[in-house]
């Protein structure tokens, strides 16, 4: 009995745009705000970017911002934490049961685990995206909004699927 063929589907994704990671501890409108004063850009909300684990049926929404105005690039400011809240199991340790302690931890999911310092994800599309990504970084780390701000490959991270927009 000669077993089924099967075939792989093998999909490759262009990063052809630019990540610039923002910490900050405002709430996302205002950093939307600041970053429409300062960079010139036109963010308006738009609807959640949805992110669904495929082990179980959890979906997370993360807050989602888009400046498209005419000629200007496409621009997406995007929240790294949901706003949906998660139930995690505790893992079990062989410490012994308390009355005070809960089996579930409420956790808000990352879009992108590995940088989990990181508030907001500013994206960037446009032929001199990188050349933008390096102004504006410039411009935002002057900026008293920001905590921390960088410029990252998207390529390099692990879960860099859950970006493709």
């Amino acid at each position: 009995m000669r077993s089924p063929k099967r075939s792989v589907l093998a999909i490759e994704f262009d990063f052809n745009f630019s990540l610039v990671a923002i910490e900050s501890k405002l709430e996302a409108h205002s950093i939307s705000i600041f970053l429409n004063r300062l960079l010139g850009t036109d963010l308006h909300l738009a609807s959640p970017l949805e992110s669904g684990n495929g082990k179980s049926q959890e979906v997370s929404y993360f807050i989602a911002y888009i400046s498209i105005a005419g000629d200007e690039p496409p621009v997406h400011l995007i929240s790294n934490r949901s706003l949906s809240v998660v139930k995690a199991k505790k893992a079990h340790t062989n410490k012994s049961a308390s009355l005070f302690e809960e089996d579930n931890e409420n956790l808000r999911r990352m879009l992108l685990p590995e940088l989990e310092n990181i508030d907001y994800l500013l994206i960037i599309k446009s032929d001199d995206h990188q050349k933008l990504a390096q102004s504006w970084y410039n411009e935002i780390k002057n900026a008293n909004f920001a905590a921390q701000v960088r410029i990252v490959d998207p390529s390099t991270l692990p879960s860099k699927e859950n970006i493709i927009l």
